[in-house]
C-alpha cells in the first residue's frame, strides 16, 4: 500500500506560523484603528454641525483634548490630518477634533471658491448665515460631549487654528478662558471683545513675515473671494494679549535661523504670551502643509518651523487652575 503523503510543514510549525499570522493581523488592525478617524454631527441651536474626531487606540482616562480649527474654505478633517495633528495625537495620547465652520449658503455644498466654510470670529465677515452661526456654542457642546464619552481632562483642553480658524481661536480664548487652558493661533486676526478675561490665558501666536493675507504691518488686504479687509499690525495684536494677561516689562527676544521669537513671561498667573515670526514664510501652516507658494499664500519656508510640534509643546505645558 502506498504511504500517505506527509505535510510539507510539520504540524507544530504550522501552529506556530498560524499564531504569528494571527498576531500580525491583530497588529495591523490596531494600527488601522489608530490611524482611523470618524466624521460626526452634533445638533447646536437646531442646526446639524459636522466635525471630525480622532481618538487614538488605548487612550487613557484623563487625556487632553485639542481643537484644530481650519482656515476659510477648508474642513476640520483636512486640517487635523494635513497639519500633522492626527499623527501627533497617536504619538502623544490625546484626542484631536476638527469641527467644520458654517458656509455662506447653507443650502449648497461647501466649496472653496463659491461657498467656503468660514468661522464667526466676530469680524462680521462671511455673510449673514456665518454671522448668525454660534460657533462658540459648537465648541462648548463638543467639549462637554467628549468629557462624557472619552473622559477628557477638563483642565487640559486646548485650541489652535489657522487663518479664519486662528481668528476663531482668539475669539474662543476671550470668551472661554475659564474653560480653555491655552491657545495657539496661526496667521489670523483678533477681534477684541468687551470685558476682561476670567483668568489669564497662555497664548502662542505664530505667523509668517511674508504673509500676503496676514501682513506684519497690517493694512487693507485683498481677499481671495473678493473685496478687502483692514487688518491691524501683528505687533498690536500680540500686545492686546499682553495687556489682557497683565504682562509687564519688555519681552525676551530670541533669534534662530529663520525665526524671531518674543516672549512675555512676567504675566498674571504665571502665564506666557509668545510671538513667533517665521522668516520668508507666507499664508501656509508652517511645517506640515503640503501646499506650494502662490499668489494668495506667498513664499513657503518648509523647514524653518514645525508649528504643530511647537504648538503642542507650548499647549501641553498649561492646565486650568484647580479652582
Amino acid at each position: 500500500m502506498p504511504h500517505a503523503a506527509r505535510p510539507l510543514i510539520p504540524r507544530e510549525y504550522r501552529l506556530a506560523l498560524l499564531a504569528i499570522l494571527l498576531g500580525l493581523a491583530v497588529f495591523a488592525f490596531s494600527i488601522a484603528a489608530a490611524l482611523a478617524g470618524e466624521m460626526r454631527t452634533l445638533q447646536v441651536g437646531g442646526v446639524a454641525r459636522s466635525w471630525y474626531l480622532h481618538a487614538p487606540g488605548g487612550l487613557k482616562p484623563g487625556a487632553p483634548l485639542v481643537f484644530v480649527l481650519h482656515g476659510a474654505g477648508g474642513s476640520g478633517q483636512r486640517a487635523v490630518r494635513q497639519y500633522g495633528w492626527q499623527a501627533l495625537a497617536d504619538a502623544e495620547g490625546f484626542v484631536v477634533v476638527g469641527p467644520d465652520a458654517a458656509t455662506p449658503f447653507p443650502d449648497r455644498p461647501a466649496d472653496f471658491r463659491t461657498n467656503p466654510r468660514v468661522w464667526n470670529d466676530g469680524s462680521q465677515r462671511g455673510g449673514r448665515h456665518v454671522r448668525s452661526s454660534d460657533d462658540s456654542a459648537l465648541v462648548a457642546a463638543m467639549m462637554e460631549l467628549l468629557v462624557r464619552t472619552h473622559g477628557i481632562d477638563r483642565s487640559r483642553v486646548y485650541v489652535t487654528g489657522f487663518s479664519s480658524g486662528a481668528s476663531m481661536t482668539q475669539r474662543l480664548g476671550q470668551e472661554m478662558a475659564g474653560r480653555i487652558a491655552a491657545i495657539a493661533p496661526v496667521a489670523g486676526i483678533m477681534i477684541p471683545l468687551a470685558g476682561e478675561l476670567p483668568r489669564p490665558l497662555p497664548v502662542l501666536y505664530i505667523s509668517g513675515d511674508a504673509d500676503p493675507l496676514n501682513p506684519v504691518a497690517g493694512g487693507d488686504v485683498a481677499m481671495p473671494w473678493g473685496g478687502s479687509f483692514r487688518k491691524e499690525p501683528l505687533q498690536r495684536l500680540v500686545e492686546r494679549w499682553r495687556d489682557l494677561d497683565g504682562c509687564t516689562g519688555a519681552p525676551a527676544i530670541a533669534t534662530a535661523p529663520s525665526l524671531k521669537i518674543r516672549t512675555w513671561s512676567a504675566c498674571r498667573g504665571g502665564v506666557e504670551v509668545q510671538y513667533v515670526l517665521v522668516q520668508d514664510h507666507g499664508h501656509v501652516w508652517p511645517g506640515n502643509d503640503a501646499r506650494s507658494a502662490g499668489r494668495w499664500t506667498g513664499p513657503v519656508n518648509r523647514h524653518a518651523y514645525d508649528a504643530t510640534a511647537k504648538a503642542w509643546a507650548f499647549l501641553r505645558h498649561w492646565r486650568l487652575p484647580a479652582s
